[in-house]
């Protein structure tokens, strides 16, 4: 961008945006402006994060990380190496962002069906269904 001298948002934000915002440096902003901490403890179902490394607009600096799933088991991060920012398009298949998060929460869908049908207490039963529901896209066993 012209006017920055550079053509990456956190030069930007370097140059202007914490300066707006008042704060001292980007770090502190950047900590500031992520959900990061909300996600580690308010998300109570599950929860798909998907984002590109090379996203010009989110640094990789604030995407999660694997502590934030470690912190909440409902939390699943997906980091790809390419698709920009939103550009996750396949020519003449689709928008495969759309694709992944549908196959994911119909998985959620599958799963929880299963669990609130399940009336059996065998939990190696269980375990094994589980496995064939999210593992082997296969029909649950009775």
């Amino acid at each position: 961008m012209w006017w920055v001298g550079s053509s990456k948002v956190t030069d930007i934000d370097e140059e202007i945006t914490i300066h707006g915002k008042g704060y001292s440096n980007l770090d502190q902003y950047y900590k500031d402006a992520s959900g990061v901490d909300r996600l580690k403890s308010g998300i109570k179902i599950p929860f798909l994060y998907l984002s590109a490394i090379n996203d010009p607009f989110v640094p990789l600096e604030i995407i999660p990380g694997e502590d934030v799933t470690l912190e909440n088991e409902n939390i699943f991060i997906v980091k790809t190496r390419i698709g920009g920012h939103l550009g996750f398009y396949y020519p003449g298949k689709g928008c495969w962002a759309t694709n992944a998060c549908l196959s994911f929460f119909e998985s959620v869908v599958s799963v929880m069906n299963v669990l609130i049908e399940m009336k059996q207490k065998d939990s190696a039963k269980f375990a094994h269904n589980i496995y064939l529901i999210c593992f082997r896209n296969k029909n649950v066993q009775n």
